[in-house]
């Protein structure tokens, strides 16, 4: 997917983060740490299969890529890990959704994906703060980035 700001209003919190030469991240995905550097949620280890790849990712989210990095790129990644601020997100097919309602990064059984997301409370990243009907794929999310939250709690 294309570079996309997903930031639609409140203070972000944005920091940077390593990211080793060879990654490729869009502006706009989710950003893991792995190893201590910012991978796509798309390079997270291949769990085996869809539930253990939305896990492994959730586990590893630390938040939204806010500039990008090509192949080669040495610099550090900004990464919006704000829980304040809220953020569109697009989700994998159109479904209704409720204020609430958890959300989680779409996976296969190959790997997460790295920009879009479904419903969904077992490795959630988002919380959805606007109703949306079954029409239309973007939904108004509030990140909880449960690496930096579990981390946090010890």
């Amino acid at each position: 997917m294309a570079n996309v700001e997903r930031h639609r209003y409140g203070v972000q919190t944005i920091i940077p983060v390593p990211v080793a030469s060879a990654t490729v991240i869009a502006k706009g995905d989710f950003v893991c740490l792995v190893s201590g550097a910012a991978v796509p949620a798309s390079d997270v280890a291949d769990g085996g299969d869809a539930a253990a790849n939305r896990e492994a990712a959730a586990e590893a989210f630390i938040g939204l890529a806010q500039t990008a990095s090509a192949d080669g790129d040495t610099d550090d990644l900004l990464v919006d890990i704000s829980m304040e601020s809220i953020h569109s997100l697009t989700q994998a097919a159109a479904a209704a959704v409720s204020v609430g309602d958890l959300i989680e990064i779409y996976a296969t059984t190959a790997a997460a994906s790295d920009q879009t997301v479904v419903a969904g409370s077992t490795s959630h990243i988002a919380v959805v703060v606007r109703e949306k009907s079954a029409t239309g794929t973007e939904i108004l999310c509030k990140l909880v980035p449960q690496k930096l939250i579990n981390t946090a709690q010890g």
